[in-house]
């Protein structure tokens, strides 16, 4: 995993450098020294080697500290959430970007956040009093996110739907509990289907492999203005995109003694 993070940014330093134009040997070397991310999702790249140093800390905390952990959540959920929506209404002035749910400490929160909650997630799955009390923060949140979008302008909309929001991340946390007592029936669908079982083994095998590359076909493709502003093609746009990524990590695989480090493929 470190090896993949070093040699993608420092392709991508190279490829913002020298494919987008973006001329300056200061900012370069900012990028290939970690300093700046030299394409938008390196930053989950960079910081995964950081989320697995931080797993064993989070497991000691959590045998050692239980009764705190929820408190923890709660507390930092509703303060990034209350600074989310002072931003918004404020229009950042009073409340730094830094300090609501789409600046750093956000990020932080909601990676430890993520860990911990998939910790508990078989626990929550057998409580029916907590599945139901995610349930109500799930609407309540969901209602927060339609208050907090309307007042925001169009251009910036793209934040209030990513999952660092509180009220994406309960309401997403909600559904994978709903999946989690579906896949029992899942699971025996597939399990039906050899092809479809195989298939999808062979698919998330790649998922890294496209994370990576998805935003340098995203760009090329969005140079030639086949797609516009809409909600059809936005979403042909992301079918297209992720198809061409599977396809192109799939064959790049498939060449003889290729590093596995690379796409973290198996």
């Amino acid at each position: 995993m470190v090896y993949s993070t070093i040699l993608w940014t420092f392709l991508f330093s190279l490829y913002t450098y020298f494919i987008l134009n973006n001329k300056s040997i200061a900012l370069l070397l900012q990028n290939i020294t970690f300093q700046n991310r030299p394409m938008p999702q390196m930053w989950y790249i960079q910081l995964l080697p950081v989320i697995y140093v931080l797993v064993p800390i989070l497991s000691i905390a959590k045998k050692y500290f239980t009764q705190y952990l929820g408190s923890i959540f709660i507390v930092g959920a509703s303060l990034l959430g209350i600074g989310t929506l002072t931003a918004s209404f404020t229009q950042n002035k009073l409340v730094p970007f830094q300090w609501n749910m789409s600046g750093s400490w956000g990020l932080v929160f909601i990676m430890l956040a993520l860990l911990i909650f998939g910790s508990y997630l078989n626990d929550i799955v057998k409580s029916k009093k907590t599945f139901i009390l995610l349930g109500v923060g799930a609407i309540i949140s969901f209602v927060l996110f339609v208050i907090n979008t309307k007042q925001l302008s169009p251009a910036g909309m793209m934040s209030t739907i990513w999952y660092t929001q509180i009220w994406i991340f309960i309401p997403g946390s909600f559904l994978i509990l709903v999946i989690e007592k579906l896949d029992p029936y899942f699971e025996g669908f597939i399990s039906k289907s050899k092809s479809l079982h195989n298939s999808i083994i062979k698919l998330s095998n790649l998922t890294y492999g496209v994370y990576i590359v998805h935003y340098v076909f995203l760009n090329f493709i969005l140079k030639f203005n086949i797609f516009h502003s809409g909600l059809l093609n936005t979403i042909i746009l992301a079918l297209f995109v992720l198809i061409v990524s599977f396809v192109c990590v799939w064959a790049i695989t498939k060449i003889p003694k290729f590093p596995s480090f690379v796409f973290l493929t198996k």
